[in-house]
């Protein structure tokens, strides 16, 4: 049969689909949405049904309570089942109840929606409903014939239409109309059904669950006529079938079956109210998730592009420093080590203590005085980029921790690390003070040249006997040999920008490190937004392939 094969094409779509979907909700679990266990349990058992080959129509009775819905289930099937179905005039059945027919439909008969008279009840019954109902794939809605639209209702009533779409697979039914009219009264019959008809349509026009022309029919019946009891009923079929008109109510469910297509098309109508379900009612969580994301992403990439700059600006600086000075050590060499070099014995004393002082120290502090200079500046301006730089990144802190009190811990693997701006260093290492390897060098070069020196400055008269100018010369080159030495221990480590850096500026050293960091950090968070993007997606091409299929 070609319906046939057509829905067994349309099976297999749906089959793969529903295995998509089921694999897009558990990879969508490790997202802050409330997305349980319950779902995507829907999900497994629409896939079994799909996958089922003596799958049955599943129909929905829903209504409040003592509108008649048990008694709407017998008349249905035409015989009753005492053991299971508690039928009473009461119709207080609190647990739902499966009816099989011939004709391959199984009914299932939920606890009333609307009121039992207790709270607690009446949401443990719409809990009931709610979870058979969203599965269904036709609804029977049965409602009061005295007052069929409750202003209480509309809650459950734009939920079971708009939220769930169920409005095309429903047939809407006003039980116990032997309340309302002689039933007996054909005309009478037909005149007040059309009426309540009319009223019904008005009224769900204002809920905004119909618009424009939309319009629906209402079928009028009553399960148990003048309340004889559905045993008596049993016993005289002729006489119940032209009273309750329950023939009607089957009437309507085979033309809508037919409106639709097929029993297996209302089903594929279902399976689409499952990913409306959860595709829609996620739709304001996920958006906010992803404006969330986005939100810290822009902050956190703008302090990112911050702290680029700012390295880079301090780099070019430091840059600067180096080499004014390797021209200051270059000076050095010209003027200090040179001016020794070519110091007379009448002029040695004067340039000693003027450039390099006892135990090296006019030397050190000219040294330590020209490196203040050249490293002061840049340090407190890495100061201040850093604490800018930590302000900043408080701030998405304080977003983050914001967002995650709605539910959206989206910096759960992100810590920030901020001790190192709390670390309290000169802003000169200690190594470039004098230290003993400096001063032994630049001492042992003088103490052996000075008694020579000394003897020289005491006028010794016979300068041929002791040889005195080439050791005086000897004695002055040791000098200038030790100093020399000294400043290339300084150039050295200064011409080499890694241990300049280290020595001189470890907050730049620290500060790019945590840079680093943090851009890794934020190429986690940004990989996960484009994740939750492509999944989110992911769902979107879903209903659009569900689309494609039901049309």
């Amino acid at each position: 049969m070609e319906t046939v094969q057509k829905f067994e094409e349309q099976k297999a779509l749906i089959i793969n689909l529903l295995s998509d979907l089921k694999n897009f909700l558990d990879d969508g679990k490790k997202y802050p949405l409330s997305i349980d266990e319950g779902t995507i349990d829907k999900v497994d058992q629409s896939l079994k049904e799909f996958e089922s080959k003596n799958q049955k129509l599943k129909v929905a009775l829903v209504g409040g309570f003592s509108e008649g819905k048990t008694s709407i289930v017998a008349g249905w099937l035409g015989r009753l089942d005492p053991d299971s179905m508690k039928i009473s005039l009461a119709e207080s059945s609190d647990q739902v109840e499966f009816y099989q027919t011939d004709d391959d439909i199984e009914l299932v008969d939920t606890p009333g929606l609307f009121g039992s008279g207790s709270t607690a009840d009446d949401e443990k019954y719409k809990e009931i409903t709610e979870k058979y109902v969203s599965s269904a794939q036709l609804i029977i809605y049965v409602m009061n014939p005295n007052n069929p639209i409750k202003e209480s209702h509309k809650e459950e009533l734009i939920w079971l239409f708009k939220d769930l779409n169920l409005l095309s697979r429903t047939i809407f039914v006003l039980g116990k109309f032997d309340s309302a009219v002689d039933l007996e009264d054909e005309e009478e019959y037909e005149e007040i059904r059309v009426i309540k008809e009319r009223s019904i349509n008005e009224r769900l026009h204002d809920l905004g669950i119909l618009h424009g022309d939309e319009y629906i029919n209402v079928v009028a019946v009553s399960g148990n006529p003048d309340g004889e009891g559905l045993n008596y009923w049993m016993s005289h079929l002729d006489e119940y079938k032209t009273l309750s008109h329950i023939d009607k109510l089957r009437e309507a469910t085979t033309k809508k079956i037919a409106h639709l297509g097929s029993y297996e098309k209302i089903m594929l109508e279902n399976q689409k109210s499952v990913i409306q379900d959860v595709l829609v009612d996620k739709s304001s969580e996920i958006q906010d998730y992803l404006e969330s994301q986005e939100k810290i992403i822009q902050r956190f990439d703008n302090a990112q592009e911050q702290s680029e700059m700012s390295l880079k600006e301090s780099y070019r600086d430091i840059k600067n420093s180096q080499i004014n000075l390797l021209n200051y050590f270059n000076s050095l060499r010209s003027s200090v080590v040179a001016d020794i070099r070519g110091a007379s014995i009448e002029d040695f004393q004067s340039i000693y203590d003027s450039s390099i002082g006892t135990d090296g120290k006019v030397l050190e502090s000219n040294i330590e005085n020209q490196l203040l200079q050249q490293t002061d500046r840049v340090s407190k301006q890495i100061d201040s980029q850093i604490s800018v730089y930590i302000g900043e990144k408080n701030d998405i802190q304080e977003i983050a921790e914001f967002i995650a009190k709605r539910g959206f811990n989206l910096l759960s693997n992100v810590k920030f690390n901020n001790n190192f701006i709390l670390k309290a260093r000169d802003v000169i290492a200690p190594s470039f003070k004098f230290k003993p390897w400096g001063a032994v060098k630049l001492a042992n070069g003088i103490n052996t040249a000075l008694p020579v020196i000394s003897m020289v400055l005491e006028g010794v008269q016979d300068y041929k006997e002791i040889k005195k100018e080439e050791e005086f010369k000897e004695a002055r080159n040791d000098v200038a040999n030790s100093v020399e030495e000294i400043i290339n221990t300084y150039d050295e480590i200064v011409r080499d920008t890694d241990k300049f850096i280290d020595k001189c500026f470890p907050k730049y050293r620290e500060f790019e490190k945590q840079a680093k960091s943090d851009q890794e950090q934020l190429l986690s968070i940004k990989n996960e937004f484009d994740e939750f993007n492509a999944w989110e997606q992911r769902g979107q091409a879903l209903k659009k392939r569900f689309d494609v299929i039901t049309k």
